[in-house]
């Protein structure tokens, strides 16, 4: 099977990669605080936790999309290797039918 990303999850990786880099900038604001002994303000600490759900959101929606993607190749394979068993059905039928005759 082909690993190659569609554009559609390469465009939800950016999107995973975007949301961490946004989390890794609110969760640094409350490092700083941390570390100046100060409290880190109400939209600090909301903007943190916005990104932290946002990373997982957007990590849910990457492994929702493969899987997805890889649900339809293996039914496309399923797909194409019934196909090729119906016509070595077929064949041997007819193998059999002029061993037969």
């Amino acid at each position: 099977m082909d690993d190659t990303p569609t554009p559609e999850s390469a465009a939800l990786v950016r999107d995973y990669e975007l949301a961490v880099i946004a989390f890794n900038v609110a969760a640094a604001t409350l490092i700083d605080r941390l570390a100046a002994n100060k409290r880190p303000t109400d939209q600090e600490l909301s903007a943190e936790k916005a990104a932290r759900a946002a990373v997982v959101a957007a990590r849910q929606r990457v492994w929702n999309t493969r899987k997805e993607i890889d649900d339809e190749k293996k039914l496309r394979c399923s797909g194409l290797l019934m196909e090729v068993r119906r016509l070595l059905a077929r064949d041997n039928r007819r193998d059999r039918t002029l061993v037969d005759a």
